[in-house]
């Protein structure tokens, strides 16, 4: 039957299936910021500006990408907690 790295997508199960036949960047295996990819688990990878906080990936805050860096918002772009002063 379908599973996570056959390289077909088999909603609503996976988000994303490129295969496990070709290392990453062509195949399933993306990490941290690996925006165009797709993880072994068959979810797309966490990324600063996703909106999701991801402190194993170094982030303190993630607004998204409209928001973070932009004005008074208190993530920077790099999603990082603005400095107070």
């Amino acid at each position: 039957g379908p599973y996570c790295g056959d390289g077909m997508l088999n909603a609503p199960e996976e988000q994303c299936d490129l295969g496990r036949t070709m290392p990453p960047p062509a195949g399933n295996g993306a990490t941290y910021g690996g925006r165009n990819g797709c993880t072994f688990g068959c979810t797309f990878p966490h990324y600063c500006g996703d909106g999701i906080v991801d402190t194993a990936g170094g982030e303190q805050c993630d607004q998204g990408e409209t928001i973070n860096g932009v004005g008074d918002a208190p993530c920077q772009v790099d999603c990082k907690i603005k400095p107070i002063g």
